[in-house]
């Protein structure tokens, strides 16, 4: 998968995915105007299989509409699962990216490491939890050497 994201000024805005299976293959994301998926690689114009069929939204608009009318109509949000599993997979990429190991979901959920540690301690007018060295660096994570987790 390729993941492709620009919010620059002046530039062309977009936040895509372009993925390639055995199977198929899909262009999709916000800035897309026809998301749709492949029988066979996107660029050879091979079957699309779907397509959207909706008009073209802003969907962070569309989340505040949903959102407002589950307030005004007491509908219940039951968003909590899918929410709780895609912040912990960016967490999980975090924890790979750093470590450079593969980590499933296991060995992060079951973690101990603390990214802010004493974060019930911190306050605005206080220190920060990482201090720079001696040299006025800050500690950064080295792929295959940090061991974190």
């Amino acid at each position: 998968m390729m993941m492709q994201t620009r919010f620059m000024p002046n530039t062309w805005t977009a936040f895509r995915a372009i993925i390639q299976g055995s199977k198929g293959s899909a262009i999709l994301g916000e800035g897309m105007r026809e998301p749709r998926i492949f029988k066979g690689y996107h660029t050879d114009n091979s079957e699309v299989v779907w397509r959207a069929e909706s008009p073209t939204n802003d969907s962070y608009q569309e989340e505040h509409n949903r959102l407002a009318k589950m307030i005004r109509q007491d509908l219940p949000s039951e968003d909590v699962e899918f929410c709780l599993k895609s912040c912990f997979t960016g967490i999980m990429g975090r924890m790979a990216m750093e470590s450079g190991q593969a980590i499933d979901w296991d060995t992060a959920w079951n973690s101990t490491y603390e990214l802010c540690p004493n974060l019930d301690d911190l306050a605005f007018d206080g220190p920060s939890y990482i201090m720079p060295d001696e040299n006025g660096c800050y500690e950064t994570c080295k792929p295959g050497i940090t061991k974190r987790f």
